[in-house]
């Protein structure tokens, strides 16, 4: 069965002959260039086309070049903060700046009407159109107009705000950049295209024939362009003028209801093609045979050691065989464990998937040095020192190989050491670019002004943004690509890994600020298109290729859902031809081996714990020795607004920096409750919080934040009802760092553990019931619930039967005994301890009580008990330090359910 670019290549010849100097060939992207001009060389020599993307097309017709796209952000931000007086960071605005330029590339490559698309909320008649729009529709956008007209949350009113500014933004940019030669790309397309259709610009006149290969989502500009050089060749009488070829296949194209055929109907409609419909008759028919199978395996690292057996038992590495083979990957996640365990035999591989600059050590470097509060110059010199660095290892490495006497030829060499070294060099170099953009952004003026923490946290957004491409020769070896790298080519054996809903299609919300409506009344994009164009890509894949593998990944485990893509679904009604189906099972570890390994170590060292690490340790011991023994990471999986952690580390600091000012100054709650109600000194701490510790979240969880201080500070300022309210307090510390070394005897050893911590506030307060000042040690709870303690003892139990363990109160007592023997004790001593645990979103109850509850008694002084806490305490170093104890698994299996290490004990 012929490639589709080998039907091109052929049509191309019988039309043009072999002399193609002056022939333009326009593809979707560079990739298909290289696979076409082989094709039209594989019998005598020729004269090479000139070969441009669309975008490389659209470029060479405008006297305007494309702005570079990070500068144009930080363009977009400072308009924006000109037009609505924020104080929105840079790096905040960073994400916001690339999805409004993405509605207004939509809305310029698409030709919509700026003027209304961006129009006022309030023209509601004019937004709905009696002709386009249903009953319901209307009803629905008249909801969402609404919400805004009416709604009094900060966040409605910031989304008002944006959108009544997204036309004059729009206006803004365009003019800008217009007025120094620049132009973002779809401004650029509409530029040209508007230039065409009024007659101000003339198509290329050096070119005679013009042909558009594999395209499929055809915009109106693009259109506009078509329609042009169609009158064009027309004038001129030129035969063959403008080509198109349409990469498609009958299967899905004649049925009127197939999404993947959507765009293409229209193409061929619009625009005939150049080939018969005889080239397209491919999927349905009997010959060649195909061999489909539907695979599901457990989790990806499954997936990439099947698509690795798939590879080497079909011998698919060999020279002629990789070149025809290709591993299509529906999700990026999956380069690195696959390049992981691709065959030894596999010589070469071409990766056209770039590989994420966040997941690089380079970016790690940069983000240590951002956190130190290194400048960009200082950044610049420590990646300009580690690029050297790797190169003078390389050449080493080289000399080495030189001289030594043993064989050294490509069969020898460990693949996977090369390519992590080519990564290592090439996240460095990226990074090194990146840093060196911005700084000569900032000497022209055009980084926003802020200080070096706040152009540390810019750099680490633009990082995050940045992949690392591979090299390779397309021509040979075996493809590993992604799926838009697919495009216009052909294989002889395919296997597509990940192929899940959610991945294929994409279940991500349409990245925009208007309206579905709105998108579909204008024509711009929708979410039901871009389904239709990923259903176009996946069948393109299949209707040629004679063998193919589509793997999914049938667990459960984080936000997948084990679920086949709709698309494999829909195939395995529509196909006419058999479809085998392959289960890939996962056996867990035995557990014996697990109780092995939970053996200590001889040499095992323990020299500093956290009050976390011991309640790890009463939680499950076997889940400690894979923390804090066997150092293994604990991974937590994606919040879909913020990590837990995250957000508890955010509402402390947005505490500390209110409370900051105010250390040892007298607070009652007559002169904190005006304080308190200024919402706008409140917000700009949050804010503030979100910086400092570095961490990106959207509007919500800033709200939410919002919402924790204001909930702490009405508790604080008398405004909620509690038991044992504090009629004056005087903050002495935030944030103090507290430590006590124990030494226990084990076996006839001596051994000294150093607990450590950090209390979130140290304040004297004046508590009813006592007579004078008490120290309270203040925990700041973002989650949970209020706990009670049968006694002490029951502070340091194993969580065995499922009863709730007391982990807080255990938290804040350690606090508490760690102060008591702190350098400074001598001044805490003197005093009653009272820890307290404010359970902030549980302060508005009744008779709310922060203080300890110990045997059904208020703790009013943590000396009654400190004692007490100090055996049970050492008797628990000791256990933990015993060489004869083994790290055993809790008998409790609900406390299996959120660990991260239930795979490795096999639950």
């Amino acid at each position: 069965m012929n490639s589709f670019l080998s039907l091109v290549a052929e049509d191309l010849k019988r039309r043009i002959g072999h002399d193609f100097s002056h022939t333009l060939v326009i593809f979707p992207g560079k990739r298909p260039a290289l696979f076409l001009n082989e094709s039209l060389a594989a019998d005598q020599p020729i004269w090479t086309p000139r070969y441009l993307t669309i975008a490389e097309f659209f470029r060479s017709l405008s006297t305007l070049r494309v702005a570079d796209p990070i500068e144009t952000v930080f363009r977009l931000y400072a308009h924006y903060v000109r037009l609505t007086d924020s104080t929105l960071a840079p790096e905040l605005f960073y994400g916001w700046g690339q999805r409004i330029l993405s509605d207004f590339d939509d809305v310029d490559k698409n030709m919509a009407p700026a003027s209304k698309v961006f129009g006022d909320l309030k023209e509601l008649e004019e937004l709905v159109d009696d002709s386009f729009l249903t009953l319901e529709q209307r009803e629905e956008l008249r909801r969402f107009f609404a919400d805004f007209e009416k709604g009094k949350s900060v966040l409605r009113e910031r989304y008002a705000a944006l959108w009544q500014n997204l036309l004059p933004l729009y206006e803004a940019l365009r003019s800008e950049l217009a007025a120094e030669g620049l132009a973002y790309e779809g401004q650029l397309y509409r530029d040209v295209a508007e230039q065409l259709k009024n007659g101000t610009l003339e198509p290329p006149q050096t070119i005679r024939h013009i042909a558009f290969v594999g395209l499929n989502v055809i915009d109106r500009a693009t259109q506009t362009l078509f329609d042009a050089l169609k009158a064009h060749g027309e004038k001129k009488g030129w035969k063959d003028y403008v080509l198109f070829y349409w990469d498609y296949d009958d299967s899905y194209v004649q049925d009127e209801a197939h999404e993947a055929g959507l765009f293409m109907r229209r193409n061929l409609a619009q625009n005939p093609s150049a080939l018969p419909e005889k080239c397209f008759h491919n999927f349905c028919t009997p010959e060649p045979a195909r061999h489909i199978t539907i695979v599901d395996a457990p989790g990806s690292v499954a997936q990439a050691h099947h698509a690795a057996l798939w590879l080497k038992d079909r011998q698919h590495f060999a020279a002629e065989q990789a070149r025809k083979t290709a591993v299509v990957l529906c999700d990026e996640t999956l380069l690195q464990p696959m390049l992981n365990t691709l065959p030894a035999q596999v010589k070469e591989v071409n990766v056209t998937k770039g590989f994420p600059l966040s997941q690089t050590p380079a970016f790690d470097l940069a983000t240590r040095m951002v956190e130190n509060g290194s400048s960009l110059a200082e950044i610049y010199q420590a990646l300009q020192k580690e690029m050297i660095r790797q190169n003078e290892d390389t050449e080493e490495d080289n000399e080495e190989n030189i001289t030594s006497e043993s064989t050294t030829t490509s069969e020898n060499t460990d693949a996977g050491k090369t390519w992590l070294e080519n990564l290592r060099c090439e996240s460095t170099y990226r990074c090194l670019t990146a840093v060196a953009h911005l700084m000569a952004m900032e000497e022209e003026g055009n980084l926003p002004l802020g200080d070096e923490k706040m152009k540390g946290r810019l750099l680490l957004t633009v990082l995050r943004t940045l992949t690392v491409p591979f090299h390779g020769e397309p021509l040979s070896g075996l493809q590993l690509m992604g799926v838009l790298e697919s495009r216009c080519l052909d294989f002889e054996h395919l296997i597509l890994l990940s192929v899940n809903e959610g991945k294929l299609p994409t279940e991500e919300a349409q990245n925009s600020f208007i309206p579905r409506l709105l998108r579909k009344r204008y024509g711009l994009t929708t979410a039901d298109l871009t389904t239709a164009v990923f259903s176009y890509y996946f069948h393109r894949l299949l209707q040629r290729c004679p063998d193919v593998e589509i793997v999914f990944d049938s667990s459960t485990s984080g936000m997948n859902r084990g679920e086949m893509s709709r698309f494999v679904r829909a195939l395995c009604v529509e196909s006419p031809h058999p479809i085998s189906r392959l289960t890939l099972e996962a056996h867990p570890l035995p557990k014996h081996r697990i109780l092995e390994e939970g053996k200590k170590p001889k040499d095992m060292k323990l020299e500093r714990l956290s009050p976390s690490a011991i309640n790890t340790y009463l939680r499950c011991p076997l889940s400690f020795y894979f923390h804090y023994v066997c150092k293994l990471p604990d991974t937590t999986p994606a919040d879909a607004v913020i990590l837990p952690q995250d957000f508890g580390t955010v509402c402390h600091k947005a505490a500390e920096l209110f409370y900051q000012p105010l250390l040892g100054k007298p607070l009652t709650p007559t002169n904190l409750a005006p304080l308190a109600k200024e919402k706008k000194r409140l917000r700009e701490l949050v804010e503030e919080a979100f910086h400092t510790e570095n961490i990106t979240a959207p509007p919500l969880a800033h709200e939410a934040v919002m919402r924790y201080l204001e909930r702490l500070l009405a508790y604080e300022a008398g405004q909620t009802p509690a038991e044992l309210p504090a009629t004056n307090f005087t903050v002495c510390e935030a944030e103090k760092k507290v430590e006590r070394k124990i030494t226990v005897c084990v076996g006839e050893t001596e051994k000294t553990i150093t607990l450590n911590g950090i209390i979130d506030r140290l304040d004297l307060a004046q508590i009813e019931g006592h007579n004078e000042m008490v120290w309270r040690i203040v925990d700041y709870k973002t989650g949970g619930h209020v706990e009670k303690a049968a006694d002490v003892e029951a502070l340091f139990q194993f969580d065995e039967e499922g009863h709730p363990h007391p982990r807080y109160t255990l938290q804040t007592c350690l606090y508490a005994y760690m102060l008591l023997g702190c350098k400074d004790a001598e001044k805490y001593v003197a005093r009653p301890l009272m820890p307290a645990l404010f359970f902030i979103h549980r302060a508005a109850a009744k008779d709310y009580n922060p203080y300890l509850n110990i045997a059904k008694e208020t703790l009013r002084d943590f000396r009654s008990i400190a004692a007490e806490v100090e055996a049970n305490l050492r008797a628990l170093f000791e256990e933990i330090l015993n060489p004869d104890i083994p790290f055993q698994p809790t008998l409790n299996e609900r406390n299996c359910k959120q660990c991260n290490y239930r795979k490795l004990c096999g639950r």
